[in-house]
This record gives structure tokens, C-alpha cells and sequence, in this order.
């Protein structure tokens, strides 16, 4: 499959710890889609929006991004023209940071060996959030049917495959990882994910790049870095 990425060279306009600028960014987002009809009505409908970002980089010593410094953040989508419009429409709508450049990247059926999060990855399950001890089968199961409902969602002819894409799988932070976005917390973990040689398994895995691995992605959770 193809997507593509979008990234953006940004000066911010005030100071910004680490666990905020990830809110800030997405409100960002969300206030440069209301902008364009298609983009507004993709902004409110319900179900996946397919799109993920990262937080800013280079990352702060002291996880503070700092007023006039600049930063880059990725916004990536399997859609080129929703990436074409926020690039037409992200410097005139942000407040928190002026879009000084933009770029838009293309990527065609990488193959990938291994993905890793760099966002925490959100997974809930009977309105708690995934634990160690639920179990890594639990937690393969739903990483697999949450990408195959996205891919249907972006390309309804999609066949889901009878076993999972995910080869082996290996949790990295010790502690759940915090998320503030408004005002709640929510809590996440950074994961290690081989991903099987066949063709529907790549598909997969290039689709979590595209849009996110797990949940709440249109607020930065999940995304990720690949090895080849």
C-alpha cells in the first residue's frame, strides 16, 4: 500500500512541557480541519479518521519545548488530499506554533520487519486500559482486529486474513506511560511488534504506520518507527 507523510518545521509561540505538546498539536489539527468542508465533516464523524501524528522533535533535556525554538512534528494519512489540504491549511490555523515549511513524503509497500511505537499505544478493554497482566494474546488480538477494521474502513474490498500479522511481540516500558489530553489522563505502553513476511501481514503493518497502532491515534497515540 501507499501512504504518505506529511512534516512540519514549526516555531512555537510559548513554552510547552512534553505532556502537553501532544494536545496542543492535535488541537491544532483539529481546529485547521474545521477550515474545509470535507475535512470538518471528516473531523466530526464517528469512527476512524485515519490519520496519525508524533510529538515535536528533537525532544527537550529538560521535556520542555521552548517559546521561539524549532521543531518539527509527522502527520501521516493513506490520504494524499487530506494531507494536501493540512498542508494548505495548517500555518493559517495554528496558534500555539507558526508553520515555518512543509513537505510531503510518499512511501510504497515497505517491507517491514519490526514496528515500535514511539507514542504511547492505547488499548482499552471494557472501559479500562490494557494491562501486563490481561495477557499478551489479549493485547496481539486486539492490535490485529483494531488495524483490520481500519483497513476496511479505507479500502472496503479488503479480505481479513484467518491468523494474526503479528509474529512475536514484546512490551517495552515498565510502567504505564500518561497521557494528558484535556482534561483526562489516559494510559498507555510503547510495544515491539515483529510482523510476519507475507503479503496481507506487510499490508497490515504498513497500515499501522499510515494511521497508528491502537486507539485515540487523532490524538498522537501509537505512532510508530519500522526496521526493514
Amino acid at each position: 500500500m501507499t501512504y504518505y507523510e506529511l512534516i512540519v518545521t514549526a516555531r512555537l509561540t510559548q513554552d510547552m512541557p512534553y505532556f502537553t505538546s501532544q494536545s496542543i498539536i492535535a488541537n491544532n489539527i483539529n481546529r485547521t480541519m474545521l477550515l474545509n468542508p470535507k475535512l470538518k465533516e471528516l473531523h466530526g464523524r464517528q469512527g476512524y479518521k485515519n490519520y496519525v501524528f508524533c510529538n515535536f522533535y528533537p525532544m527537550e533535556k529538560e521535556k520542555v519545548y521552548r517559546k521561539d525554538h524549532v521543531y518539527l512534528f509527522n502527520l501521516r494519512s493513506p490520504n494524499r488530499n487530506f494531507l494536501l489540504q493540512m498542508k494548505s491549511l495548517l500555518p493559517k490555523a495554528s496558534r500555539d506554533f507558526h508553520v515555518l515549511a512543509t513537505e510531503l513524503r510518499t512511501y510504497s509497500n515497505l517491507f517491514i520487519s519490526e514496528i515500535s511505537n514511539i507514542t504511547p499505544a492505547i488499548c482499552t478493554i471494557d472501559d479500562r486500559y490494557w494491562v501486563k497482566e490481561d495477557g499478551i494474546d489479549l493485547l496481539m488480538e486486539r492490535i490485529h482486529t483494531n488495524v483490520v477494521k481500519k483497513t476496511k474502513d479505507y479500502n472496503p474490498s479488503f479480505e481479513e486474513p484467518k491468523e494474526n500479522f503479528i509474529q512475536y511481540i514484546e512490551q517495552i516500558n515498565r510502567k504505564p506511560i500518561q497521557v494528558k489530553y484535556k482534561s483526562t489522563t489516559l494510559i498507555g505502553n510503547r510495544f515491539k511488534i515483529g510482523v510476519k513476511t507475507d503479503e496481507v501481514s506487510q499490508y497490515l503493518a504498513n497500515m499501522i504506520l499510515a494511521t497508528g497502532l491502537l486507539e485515540k491515534n487523532t490524538i498522537g497515540s501509537g505512532y510508530c518507527f519500522f526496521q526493514k
